[in-house]
């Protein structure tokens, strides 16, 4: 049943992967979820004017799309010949999976009849146009994998006229017949709760999804009903902590009986991309749904953002608020653990002197800023500024002022009489009072002035903001195109939170990180022999004359909830998340990843003797995961212990840097006892030095050397052709042998074969095995 099992994951998967809209008239009207993508191949009249257009015709996506993933998918079924799950994959990624791309597509999941007899089983069904051609053998072919696999009970592909209908579940014969498009009924596109939600978002989108939450609470409670008296027939009364029983209040504590329906929507606005999101949930709320009520950000709050801002976030977020709510609906569910965090606060308060609420949350009042400007601190994320506007800036001084005191305290009792001193400092800067992390790259620095608390990461930028607010200069309020844009999508009287981000500035800096994501997909495909375009991305000359500033504003009224946001055209963002610290986590990514990738594709092979199995690349990989935790590990350790590695492997498990699971391999067939945390930690010790997997070379710093090997797999959890190694630096690579048993011998003067052979009794080589 494993590939019948791909079958309906896909089934319901594949659709959303792909925007969604269209074949609402199909869709029975008592649908949960709705999920509907206009197709690819006809996105509306708006989208021949769009910046969208224009961006993919000078972009490689064609490409990618018509050629590359086919040629990949059939390299995937090709070198899987022998693999039937394999082939199913390549079907429904390259062929349905084409026509779900660029035809209409919906998918459509129905309540549990609680009253029928038997496990509670949803309905499930997904709609393709695909054409009568195409649709015929789709349904061909996947009635036979269905049949295969005797699933023919639950799934069943059809087609009727064009359109190619997949069902799953207990579907009824006038269900079916609405689904394919044979008879009219009551669908969604009849639903008043359906057009009421579709009134409030882009009625003519590319794509939608719609979740009825308040029919989905209601079958919940019915499926809860018939347990209960399933139960009770058993003679098994459930107790008053059993999830069954709990199952109301926390929905309740939680307030969803607040939220009706969400909605959401995207498609052209104008020349633009706009994705509207909307949450039905009309007064009055209860619970955590209380949050969603909020007033609109303050002129005054929003004037601190200088008109320039490259980018720019701004909402009301009430601490207090929140935490008052997440307290009343803990004790809702469960007083007892209200009362020990009661109980912790209490005794945090007895050892500090600063209360959570009445010192932090309170303090702080509930309009957020964050900015980046080229006359503050620079466009990059580096240079962000952080604003609050406080509700009691006298209070808050004063537990800004302890908390400092407090933390130069233990800093100093930590560190005792090293000559390094770390703490935080307190300086004057003009009429400003500047509290800062004395530390190297950044100062970690806040102030107070004029009622807001200031924070960024250096004392500069806070002198630069407050100067930009004193002289009265313009600020975002005043920029005509923010204000058009808020016009534009509905909240001309004010959003509780808006986003902004001006492209035609950031797009320069951004372009590089996008290069670099684009190309992580298009260089491994390359690398396993398909080819992929050169230039995914447009070149910056044919994106720049499409570029405008993107924005999202979010607002609540009587209804609901409101989210509507505007960019040029979808993933334009991205040219807004410029510096070079994203720029560095893509690499790391990047560095964690090429060596996994290549392992997993490494075909499984073992000395005589030794049986691995299938799935060896897979394992592979998790071997090299668990040896960079161990390096990772060996480099914290050496932070506290005068930059020396630890003596050995077990040191990183007694001190909580690693799971003892982690010194296995899969290949090993070795698993940590179940008593080995009763065990003393001699006995622990001894237990993770026998059965480890890995070589661990002792004696190194952490004066980082990408040519030093630390850690290494013993041979007999290789596959037999390479060894992975871990180096000082803390990557991890794929050593052939040969290599591996050179440099081993070169660095420690013992053999690849000796470091192995000195695993003890317990974990030893498999019976029959021989070394290579």
């Amino acid at each position: 049943m494993r590939r019948f099992a791909l079958i309906a994951l896909l089934i319901v998967v594949t659709p959303l992967s792909a925007r969604s809209q269209p074949l609402a008239e199909r869709v029975p009207a008592d649908a949960l979820l709705y999920v509907g993508w206009r197709g690819s191949t006809d996105l509306g009249p708006k989208y021949e004017a769009s910046h969208l257009k224009a961006v993919i015709e000078s972009s490689g996506i064609s490409q990618v799309v018509n050629d590359m993933l086919p040629k990949l998918m059939q390299k995937i079924k090709d070198e899987n010949e022998h693999d039937p799950e394999a082939a199913v994959f390549s079907f429904l990624a390259k062929t349905l999976g084409k026509s779900v791309w660029e035809k209409p597509t919906a998918l459509y999941i129905g309540p549990i009849d609680a009253a029928q007899p038997g496990p509670p089983i949803p309905k499930v069904a997904v709609m393709i146009e695909s054409g009568a051609a195409d649709g015929a053998r789709i349904v061909t072919e996947l009635n036979r994998m269905i049949q295969e696999e005797g699933g023919g009970d639950m799934v069943q592909a059809s087609l009727a006229g064009k359109t190619v209908l997949i069902t799953a579940g207990p579907i009824k014969p006038a269900e079916r017949a609405l689904l394919s498009g044979q008879v009219a009924g009551a669908s969604l596109k009849t639903s008043a709760k359906f057009g009421a939600s579709l009134s409030q978002v882009n009625p003519d989108p590319v794509a939608m999804v719609y979740a009825d939450v308040e029919s989905l609470l209601k079958m919940i409670e019915a499926v809860r009903q018939k347990q209960l008296e399933q139960m009770k027939q058993a003679g098994f009364e459930p107790g008053p902590n059993d999830e069954i029983v709990m199952m109301p209040k926390i929905i309740e504590a939680l307030g969803l009986p607040s939220i009706k329906r969400v909605v959401y929507t995207g498609g052209f606005n104008g020349k633009d991309w706009g994705d509207d999101v909307f949450i039905e949930a009309p007064a009055p709320l209860t619970g955590l749904a209380k949050l969603l009520q909020a007033e609109p950000m303050s002129s005054d709050a929003l004037k601190r953002i200088p008109k320039g801002a490259a980018l720019a976030a701004a909402g009301r977020l009430d601490l207090a608020r929140v935490w008052k709510e997440i307290r009343t609906t803990m004790t809702k569910i469960e007083p007892r653990a209200t009362e020990e965090i009661d109980d912790m606060l209490a005794e945090l308060r007895a050892q500090v002197g600063i209360a959570l609420e009445a010192d932090i949350l309170r303090p702080l009042g509930d309009e957020w800023i964050i900015y980046t400007d080229q006359h503050v601190g620079g466009r990059g994320t580096m240079g962000l500024v952080a604003i609050n506007k406080l509700r009691e800036p006298a209070r808050a001084q004063i537990t800004l002022a302890t908390i400092a005191r407090k933390a130069n305290e233990l800093i100093a009792e930590e560190m005792g009489n090293e000559e390094m001193k770390i703490q935080i400092k307190t300086a004057k800067a003009g009429d400003l009072t500047i509290s800062y992390l004395a530390v190297p790259f950044v100062t970690p620095a806040w102030t107070i002035h004029d009622g807001y608390l200031y924070v960024a990461l250096y004392p500069q930028m806070l002198v630069s903001a407050v100067d930009h607010v004193k002289k009265g200069g313009p600020s975002l309020l005043d920029d005509p195109r923010f204000v058009a844009l808020q016009k534009r999508v509905g909240a001309a009287n004010g959003a509780r939170a808006i986003s902004w981000m001006d492209l035609p500035q950031t797009a320069g800096d951004g372009y590089q990180t996008t290069l670099m994501i684009s190309r992580l997909a298009m260089g491994f495909a390359d690398m396993f022999g398909v080819d992929a375009p050169m230039m995914l991305v447009p070149p910056l000359t044919k994106l720049e004359p499409h570029l405008s500033p993107a924005g999202s504003f979010v607002w609540s009224d009587a209804k609901g909830l409101h989210i509507r946001a505007i960019s040029p055209f979808p993933g334009a963002t991205l040219l807004g998340a410029q510096n070079n610290m994203m720029a560095g986590q893509y690499m790391m990514m990047l560095g964690v990843m090429m060596p996994a990738m290549m392992m997993v594709r490494q075909a499984d092979f073992a000395p005589p003797g030794i049986a691995i199995g299938p799935g060896g690349g897979a394992r592979a990989a998790s071997s090299m995961a668990n040896m960079r935790q161990i390096v990772t590990g060996c480099i914290v350790h050496a932070q506290t212990n005068k930059g020396n590695f630890p003596p050995d492997v077990a040191t990183l498990v007694h001190e909580s840097l690693i799971e003892p699971e982690t010194v296995l391999a899969s290949r090993a067939g070795v698993r940590v006892p179940d008593e080995f945390l009763k065990w003393e930690k001699k006995r622990q010790t001894e237990w993770i030095n026998t059965n480890s997997s890995y070589c661990y070379v002792p004696g190194a710093t952490d004066k980082l050397d990408g040519e030093k090997i630390v850690l290494f797999e013993r041979l007999n959890v290789s596959n037999g052709r390479t060894i992975a190694a871990a180096f000082n630096d803390g990557h991890v690579e794929s050593l052939t042998i040969e290599k591996a048993r050179e440099r081993i011998k070169k660095q420690t003067g013992k053999t690849l074969e000796q470091w192995s052979g000195l695993k003890r009794p317990g974990a030893g080589w498999p019976k029959g095995a021989r070394l290579p």
